[in-house]
């Protein structure tokens, strides 16, 4: 009995530093010019799979990563796509982070010309510019 103890209290303590490893990242994204939480943006670790999104006060959490230094990216539509490097996650706290998301603006102007029978639309110039009030 003494030695399935022994057993049990091993493989239970292994487990228990296996879990001390793993850490979470924390963080909000917020609009830049208004300062407004953005709900619904997409939260994903640079190179894996995993990832969340923004509740609805712009807060997110990941959980159970392995101690380490990763890239946390933030996307939403109509907003630029931010990468923050170098996010350390380690057991003794979690890893804070706070994107400030800039509007993306897209123009396009067309000059459009009425003719008797026919209808010309003529592009005149495409604008792609990142709003960064």
């Amino acid at each position: 009995m003494k030695k399935f103890f022994l057993l049990f209290l091993m493989c239970f303590s292994f487990t228990l530093l296996a879990k001390a490893e793993n850490g979470s990242i924390t963080g909000k994204v917020i609009d830049k010019s208004t300062k407004e939480a953005l709900p619904g943006v997409n939260i994903l670790i640079v190179g894996t799979n995993i990832g969340t999104s923004t509740n609805l006060n712009g807060e997110f959490i990941i959980d159970n990563l392995n101690a380490g230094i990763y890239a946390v990216q933030a996307s939403f539509i109509g907003y630029n796509r931010i990468t923050k490097t170098d996010v350390i996650v380690n057991s003794a706290r979690p890893a804070d982070i706070l994107f400030e998301m800039g509007i993306i603006v897209i123009l396009c102007c067309c000059l459009q010309i009425k003719l008797l029978r026919f209808q010309v639309k003529i592009p005149l110039k495409i604008v792609y510019s990142i709003c960064t009030r």
